[in-house]
Parts: structure tokens; C-alpha cells; sequence
């Protein structure tokens, strides 16, 4: 199972795949292995530690990991494993949690769009992806957990070095980038293909928070918004990490050039999620096209919003990035006292507080925002 997982999702063939390589050097980055994470997770039914790939870097270690757990079908040509613990029991969604997914994801309105049936066919075949637990623990006691929706690259990697925030926390990977389907799916479609990854875990009507950073806490407020409008799980709260206003014209794709070309300011290659794989890049296209149609509906009513906003900005200038828009200005100037900066029009009279936190757009996941991020973030829980 192991070998086939990492053949299959790196693109290697067999011989590379040796038991004391380092998985790193074929190609399991911080961004893959979430990816990874979530097939195996699949596979074996059970939990698996975000840190895994760190923990256990070659293909023997996380062989012998996963025997010792006792995961069923793992590969046995590597090493025997050596007092091997009871398998764990995952949380598993009830029916009642899938007839919901089900639900959002009928509830969406119809497109009369002559690609709609297309789209729709290619979001069924792309399935779901299981959320990976990358703070806290699973589901302990009464604590509702807070999942966190991917930025528009459609990986959850940024959130690995989240912060214990006190209660578990759960990183979302687009199953787009595993199976390489792109389509011309809005905003709406993508918030309830995230709430079927979720209702994968979820257990039935279990309270939980929503959140997410950039584009991924735009996508948090949507996917909030369809499960107040069905009634169904109840959603404690939302965070917003660095999220610009909804309405604003979207990103140029140049800024991907800025940051990552061969020309890119260095600095800031350095602070930004590593790396851009094709497969990535075409899903940040597919979600700038969605936020170009993108007419959010403001909430009558809803949960506490947390609106977290980075004081730094990346700095540069217009010139920098060719089709320089709002959104980029945004991205690199400074954010003292920047306010709800538009979210005010679509969140509940009353419902959001604004937190700022040290650092810019790329460094408000990484752990010492988080930390700082923790303390306040209390406020939002209180609520609750």
C-alpha cells in the first residue's frame, strides 16, 4: 500500500524507491505531503500524525511507523514490524454527516452556463480528500474543532506550522490537486466540495469552526454561509486569516512571477509556501477565474468572525508586478489599523473583531503569528 501511495503521488517508478532513501529528495516537499497524507489516510482508515514525513524521512521509518500502529495492508518486504499496538479506531462520519455534504452540494444553484454540466461531472469525479489534523488532538472531549480551507493553490501545507490554538485543527487539501481535474468551478462549487472533504471525518452534527487563509478564508465565509442557509452543523465561529475583500478584482497571475520567477524579489521566495507545481499553478488560474464571477451574499445572520490582518506588507512597487491591481497593493503595503478593509458589507451588523498580528501575507501562518494568534483567538471561542 505505502510503496504504491508514494509511486503513485510522487510519479516515480519502483527502483527509486528504495528503503533507505530520503523521500525529500524524490520529491516529498512540505506541500506533497499533505497530499500524500491524505491517500494514506484514506487507505489505512485511520489518523496519521502532519508531521509523519518529517518524523519518519525515508520510506523504511514511515513503513515501520505505520506497522507498529498496526495500519492494515502496509507493506511487508521492507522490515517486520516489532510489537505491533491495537490499530486506533477513527472518527467516523455518520450518515447523517454524508446525507449533509449531500445536501450542500444539491442545494447549490444551477448555472445556465453551457459548461455547467462539465463542471459538475468533473467535481463528482474528483471525490474527496480527508482532512489532516496539524495541531491538537483528534475530537478530544467537547472541544469543537476548526477546520482550515486551502489558499487558491489548493494545498493545506501552509497550515503545518500552525500553533497549538487549543482545541484540534484540521488543514483541507483540494481534491483537484490530486486527481489534476480543473474546471470552471465558482466559488460556491469549491466551498461545498471543502464541506464534503469535511464530512468525511466529521461526526454528524458535531459543532465545528470554520477558517481560512487568503483566498481559502474567503472560501470559509461561502461554505459557512451554505450551512447556515440548510440549518445543518452549526458553525462556532469563522476565521479570516489575511483575506482581501471578496469584490476586489482578483490577482494578476503575474504576482506568481514576482514572488517565484527567476527575476522574483529572493526575500520573499524565502517567506512564501515553497515551490509552485504545475498542478498548482492551474488550480490558482481556476480559482482567480472564480473570483472574477464572484458576487458573495452577505450574511443576515451568523457566528462570530475573527478578521486576522498581517501589519506588514510585502513591500516592492507597482512596477513590480505587471497588471498591478488593488489586491496587489494590498499584498505590499503596510496594514496599521487596515479594519475590517470591506468584509463589513457580508458579515452579521456587530459579529466581527479585528486581530492583528505581526508579520505579512506569507508569514501570518507561520508558528510565532499562530502563538500570538492563540491568545486572541480566546475571544472568538468565549463566544461560542
Amino acid at each position: 500500500m505505502l510503496r504504491q501511495v508514494l509511486i503513485d503521488e510522487l510519479g516515480i517508478i519502483e527502483a527509486d524507491l528504495t528503503p533507505d532513501q530520503n523521500l525529500a529528495d524524490l520529491g516529498l516537499d512540505s506541500l506533497m505531503s499533505l497530499q500524500v497524507l491524505g491517500v494514506m489516510q484514506e487507505k489505512v482508515n485511520m489518523e496519521l500524525p502532519s508531521s509523519l514525513f518529517m518524523d519518519y524521512p525515508t520510506f523504511r521509518k514511515v513503513d515501520e511507523f505505520l506497522q507498529r500502529l498496526g495500519a492494515p495492508s502496509v507493506d511487508s518486504q521492507v522490515s517486520q514490524p516489532s510489537q505491533p499496538s491495537p490499530p486506533s479506531q477513527p472518527s467516523r462520519p455518520t450518515a447523517s454527516a454524508d446525507a449533509q455534504a449531500r445536501q450542500v452540494t444539491a442545494s447549490l444553484s444551477k448555472s445556465t452556463k453551457d459548461d455547467q454540466a462539465s463542471v459538475q461531472e468533473i467535481m463528482k469525479e474528483v471525490g474527496t480528500t480527508k482532512p489532516v489534523l496539524v495541531s491538537g488532538r483528534s475530537f478530544v472531549g467537547k472541544q469543537a474543532p476548526l477546520y482550515l480551507l486551502p489558499d487558491g493553490s489548493g494545498t493545506g501545507a501552509v497550515y503545518m506550522e500552525t500553533a497549538s490554538l487549543g482545541r484540534p485543527v484540521y488543514a483541507v487539501t483540494s481534491p483537484h490537486l490530486a486527481k489534476n481535474k480543473h474546471a470552471n468551478w465558482s466559488v460556491e462549487e469549491i466551498a461545498a466540495k471543502y464541506l464534503e472533504c469535511i464530512a468525511t471525518i466529521h461526526p454528524g452534527n458535531q459543532e465545528l469552526f470554520l477558517g481560512g487563509w487568503s483566498f481559502g478564508g474567503i472560501v470559509a465565509f461561502e461554505a459557512c454561509r451554505l450551512l447556515e442557509s440548510r440549518g445543518s452543523i452549526p458553525v462556532l465561529g469563522v476565521l479570516l486569516i489575511d483575506c482581501p475583500d471578496p469584490t476586489w478584482p482578483p490577482l494578476p497571475d503575474t504576482v506568481l512571477d514576482w514572488v517565484y520567477g527567476p527575476n522574483g524579489n529572493p526575500e520573499l521566495k524565502k517567506q512564501a509556501p515553497p515551490g509552485f507545481s504545475p498542478t498548482m499553478r492551474s488550480h490558482f488560474d481556476s480559482t482567480l477565474a472564480a473570483l472574477a464571477r464572484y458576487k458573495p451574499a452577505p450574511l443576515k445572520a451568523g457566528p462570530p468572525f475573527i478578521v486576522v490582518n498581517g501589519l506588514d506588507g510585502l513591500g516592492g512597487s507597482p512596477d513590480d508586478v505587471v497588471g498591478y491591481n488593488t489586491a496587489v497593493g494590498w499584498l505590499q503595503k503596510d496594514r496599521q489599523n487596515l479594519g475590517l478593509h470591506g468584509w463589513d458589507r457580508y458579515l452579521p451588523e456587530h459579529s466581527a473583531t479585528v486581530v492583528e498580528v505581526e508579520g505579512n501575507h506569507f508569514t501570518v501562518c507561520k508558528r510565532n503569528a499562530t502563538e500570538a494568534l492563540a491568545t486572541a483567538l480566546q475571544s472568538l471561542w468565549s463566544q461560542s
